[in-house]
């Protein structure tokens, strides 16, 4: 049975935590400085600017935007992956959904694609709490891309992109396992294969992984932008307060491309996370099937 090992420092700890974490410690001077008017003071009156100052200068800058990293990951997965499953849908719920349109025998594809994204809309609006509430309110600075997205619908999302008769194969592949878990939705029985490929098919998962770093990246790029789109915001705020009202050109561009640009990260996000759940079926279904050991009898006293 092939095993995959990673090592201690891991790519998406490289790739996602430390340069997220990196753009948060400047957003966070930033406005601490710059909005608030808290000066805060630099390292060099503690440690000085010889060899070893530099070098707790350097550990500090990436202890802090490592741990950063990791609370804006945290967060952006109940702000920006929240609200696009919420419009989006699961790439599991998906595929179920879909799997039912074919057996029922719609077989146009535009048409399939337009039922998947209604039905999906639909969902997302019936199951609509406070947690979800409070994600779409911070991503306030996206209306125009939201109303565009909702008017063009991208119904290409949800184009075929396996072989649909893997269906099949792929539920009698599940029995094999013996888990109390059916394929059906809200059972989250893509978990059960991702980690089956984890454990007995690393070429595998060194691609899914890849797909795991990008789209986990994206994630957090969305989230960083979309602060910074609130620092804008709060910045104009307080100028208007202060001096009264400005209009800048410059500034109107960069907010609306800076929120085109979040808007588009968040679309990538969610074609890479599908991307990352099809690649795990493929290898699930190609990979030489292991039989989960039974646990083992304890021993019999003489």
């Amino acid at each position: 049975m092939e095993s995959y090992k990673s090592l201690p420092f891991a790519t998406y700890d490289l790739a996602v935590y430390l340069p997220g974490g990196a753009l948060l410690t400047l957003i966070g001077r930033y406005v601490l400085d710059e909005v608030f008017g808290f000066h805060v003071g630099g390292l060099d009156a503690l440690v000085g600017d010889d060899a070893v100052g530099l070098a707790i200068k350097a550990i500090t800058w990436l202890s802090v935007s490592y741990l950063l990293g990791h609370l804006g990951a945290f967060i952006s997965t109940y702000t920006v992956e929240r609200v696009v499953h919420r419009f989006l849908g699961y790439p599991s719920d998906n595929w179920l959904e879909r799997e039912k349109l074919v057996n029922g025998g719609q077989a146009n594809e535009k048409e399939i694609q337009k039922t998947l994204l209604s039905k999906t809309l639909s969902v997302g609006r019936k199951d609509f709490g406070i947690s979800a509430s409070l994600s779409l309110i911070f991503l306030l600075p996206l209306p125009p891309f939201v109303v565009a997205f909702l008017i063009f619908k991208p119904v290409g999302f949800y184009s075929a992109k396996l072989p649909e008769a893997i269906y099949s194969d792929l539920r009698q592949r599940f029995k094999l396992l013996g888990v109390s878990v059916e394929v059906q939705r809200g059972t989250r029985w893509d978990k059960i294969v991702e980690h089956y490929v984890s454990n007995n098919c690393a070429g595998g998962y060194v691609r899914m992984y890849n797909y795991l770093v990008i789209y986990g990246a994206l994630r957090l790029l969305a989230f960083v932008m979309t602060l910074l789109l609130w620092v804008i915001i709060i910045s104009d705020f307080k100028q208007i307060f202060e001096i009264g009202y400005d209009f800048h050109l410059g500034k109107t561009i960069a907010f609306f491309g800076l929120s085109g640009a979040t808007f588009m990260s968040m679309m990538a996000f969610a074609k890479f996370n599908r991307r990352y759940f099809e690649e795990s079926i493929m290898a699930f279904l190609l990979t030489p099937f292991v039989p989960i050991a039974p646990a083992a009898e304890p021993p019999r006293r003489r």
